[in-house]
């Protein structure tokens, strides 16, 4: 007869509107995580007060606030009680029916708001066994907190005060640099990150981020990229190749391989209504302190030079200059000065 697990979905207390067991602990509750180590089916306290489950000679109810319990403990039941339901609560194993108990070690619970940093501690410090067992370095541990749901591959090193979360992919030679915060991301190989936010964005091979960059939802940044401070890219790609290296911002656009974006150039994308797109041919040059005001469409070679404000489309190669004359007085200075 096989061995049936279940969960007990048990709700110690509540915290915005969420209750204790479901309480994110590195993308993941102490429901999941106990129901994927033992193979068990969740149960609620309604379905166990009326007995509402199959019972059998080899059925166990583990309680949903141990999400920590060593498998070994249900070997060490089976050892100790010959039949009947076994149901496990604050470290002890009761088999119902034989007046019996078995005292358990189960670490951490989660049975009050104050048990919820200790509990979060333990799952960092699973987390980072693991990862250091596959071949990922965590320069700190202790300041560094990676989901469960995170995939790091071996070679990727991991500096110290970062967050890794949610559906995270990042390949073999990254370095993920202190005080970052990726979420939800496709990161590849050999990528720097530095001191940067990265939610909901694909990184190509061999592309540098930060140091304070923000990278945004839907947003695409091709190999060998140059992503630098202060950038904030939001729903967008960036094509292979390309420099968008401080203080710029870059929404809705389709930027293309090897094209400089300048210091200070912001890309103009809502009109008060709507959002508009910019499209940016390959090897095209924006210069310093331009405003794209979208739509519009530099092709392919095309250059804007720097203090330019762009509201028409640029045709291949051409050149573009929108800013006034500088009008010199001499000798006027010293007025200014006293």
């Amino acid at each position: 007869m096989e061995r049936t697990v279940y969960v007990l979905k048990r709700k110690r207390f509540s915290f915005q509107r969420k209750e204790s067991c479901d309480l994110p602990i590195l993308g993941k509750t102490s429901l999941e995580l106990l129901c994927e180590r033992f193979g068990a089916l969740p149960l609620s306290e309604e379905a166990y007060a009326k007995g509402d489950f199959v019972r059998g000679e080899r059925t166990f109810v583990l309680f949903s606030d141990h999400p920590f319990l060593p498998p070994a403990v249900l070997n060490e039941a089976e050892s100790v009680f010959c039949g009947g339901t076994v149901s496990f609560d604050g470290g002890v194993l009761l088999g119902e029916g034989e007046g019996a108990a078995l005292t358990s070690d189960c670490g951490e619970a989660l049975q009050c708001l104050s048990d919820y940093p200790k509990v979060l501690r333990r799952a960092k410090r699973e987390v980072a066994e693991r990862l250091l067992q596959g071949g990922v370095l965590l320069d700190d541990p202790d300041s560094t907190s990676v989901d469960y749901t995170a995939r790091l591959a071996a070679g990727v090193r991991v500096m110290s005060g970062c967050r890794i979360a949610g559906n995270t992919s990042i390949g073999r030679g990254t370095v993920v640099g202190e005080r970052s915060e990726i979420e939800d991301c496709a990161i590849g190989e050999n990528v720097t990150v530095r001191a940067s936010v990265l939610l909901g964005a694909k990184v190509g091979d061999g592309t540098f981020v930060g140091p304070y960059a923000f990278l945004r939802p839907g947003t695409e940044i091709g190999e060998h990229c140059r992503i630098g401070d202060f950038v904030e890219i939001k729903n967008s790609s960036i094509g292979e190749g390309t420099k968008v290296s401080h203080l710029a911002y870059v929404g809705d656009a389709d930027v293309g391989k090897h094209v400089n974006v300048g210091c200070g150039a912001v890309f103009v994308n809502y009109d008060g209504r709507k959002k508009h797109r910019c499209r940016i041919g390959d090897g095209c040059f924006i210069g310093s302190n331009c405003n794209l005001v979208a739509p519009v469409e530099m092709e392919e070679g095309s250059f804007l030079a720097a203090g330019t404000t762009l509201t028409r489309d640029l045709q291949e190669g051409d050149f573009c200059v929108g800013r006034c004359r500088e009008t010199i007085k001499p000798g006027r200075g010293g007025k200014y000065y006293g």
